[in-house]
């Protein structure tokens, strides 16, 4: 919560390629799969608002928000803002918190209604959103505003909400938006800082460029899988040890005796 989406796509993309998976946003479609685990009720417990308490932190009768007028239960847990997760009971995957406590971002731009939207599961995406869904409900809302079909919007960046957090999906084996495995050269730029990195991972070289000064790095192993590379070896013959993680996805983080020392978007 409180961290807009530039912030957490960038935890996305810093993530991925710190562990060599793709983690990404949930689409719309997979936040209500999930959610739902398997129900058609309008909440995953079934169709009952006075049960809500168990299974979400909103607008209940002792909460401080206006909310609580139109609540038919108390809570056991009293949170005066967000709660820790897994405080309340699960729906019957065993996730946590997907009814109340904070809105979470979804990947998809906001539509009025699903005319048209994508029939596989994938984001529902437009060249510029100017507003994004969230889903879920939070610890303001009634518990109508928590139940499963309820869609909510957010703006882009720069906005935060105290109100609004995110939940984290891993693609698995061939995930959307990554580039194949064949790929076997990458090349990450930063003008800005005045740097690049150009990797290879048939000749097996690793060259570091700071100010037109080449320095090609001792490789000692190369790891691949669905999302990239991560290499390791010596900054030089005897020197420090580094590992790169070379995403796929553009991402790159490179580690030396431990210490992150570039960590960017690769143009």
């Amino acid at each position: 919560m409180c961290v807009s989406r530039d912030e957490v796509k960038s935890y996305l993309e810093w993530l991925s390629a710190r562990t060599s998976r793709e983690y990404r946003l949930l689409s719309e479609a997979e936040w209500e799969y999930a959610s739902r685990a398997g129900t058609d009720t309008t909440f995953f417990w079934g169709n009952k608002e006075n049960k809500a308490c168990r299974y979400a932190n909103f607008g209940d009768r002792k909460s401080v928000y206006q909310a609580r007028i139109a609540a038919r239960c108390s809570e056991k847990i009293k949170p005066l803002w967000s709660a820790s997760v897994g405080s309340y009971e699960p729906n019957a995957w065993g996730l946590f918190d997907t009814a109340g406590n904070v809105q979470e971002m979804v990947e998809d731009c906001w539509h009025d209604n699903y005319v048209g939207a994508p029939v596989d599961g994938s984001a529902w995406m437009e060249e510029k959103c100017e507003y994004y869904i969230a889903r879920g409900g939070d610890y303001e809302h009634p518990a109508i505003v928590v139940r499963l079909a309820e869609r909510l919007f957010y703006g882009a960046s720069p906005a935060r909400a105290n109100i609004i957090g995110f939940r984290v999906a891993v693609s698995l084996g061939g995930a959307a938006g990554l580039v194949p495995t064949g790929q076997q050269q990458m090349i990450c730029k930063n003008p800005r800082r005045g740097y690049s990195v150009r990797f290879d991972a048939t000749a097996r070289t690793f060259v570091a460029d700071a100010g037109g000064e080449e320095t090609p790095y001792k490789v000692d192993a190369i790891e691949e899988n669905d999302a990239g590379y991560v290499v390791r070896g010596k900054t030089v013959p005897g020197g420090p040890d580094f590992v790169a993680y070379m995403g796929k996805n553009k991402r790159i983080e490179l580690s030396v005796n431990g210490k992150i020392i570039q960590s960017d978007r690769c143009k």
